[in-house]
């Protein structure tokens, strides 16, 4: 119960935080002029956009997940474990691809850390290590592609 109450209240953050940076298309960034006439421009994270794909990990489960990534590279979304059901994705990308995100189901929490790479047709591949708590407890095959 303290696990879900946890997951939700992590989601409503997460969804907090992208209702107040936005999420844009990929490539747009924001321009701030000061009144000192100083420019300041953010650029969007590379993995901002909406993205679908399918994963399968080394304990024999697989499935496919949603995800939304803000300019900020907050992501969210949802997966699909073709066994136990549907969970919230929810974490973090940095523009250099490393993935930080936590999938939550009703029957556990689990972390996956990794680093995405461009492959070809515009999919991103990587393998992330799955945790529950701080163990390892396998490892994620993930390929995406922006939708």
């Amino acid at each position: 119960m303290k696990k879900t109450i946890f997951v939700a209240l992590c989601f409503a953050m997460l969804i907090g935080s992208l209702l107040l940076c936005g999420c844009n298309q990929a490539g747009s960034g924001t321009t701030t002029t000061t009144g000192a006439g100083t420019t300041t421009t953010t650029i969007a994270s590379p993995y901002a956009g909406n993205w679908v794909g399918s994963w399968s990990d080394t304990n024999g489960y697989t499935g496919t997940m949603t995800l939304a990534v803000a300019n900020s590279g907050v992501v969210v979304g949802s997966i699909v474990n073709t066994t136990t059901g549907t969970g919230t994705v929810v974490g973090s990308v940095t523009a250099g691809g490393f993935i930080d995100v936590v999938f939550g189901y009703t029957i556990a929490t689990y972390e996956a850390v990794g680093t995405l790479a461009a492959g070809t047709g515009g999919h991103y591949s990587g393998n992330l290590n799955e945790l529950y708590g701080t163990t390892l407890v396998g490892v994620i095959s993930l390929d995406i592609v922006r939708h």
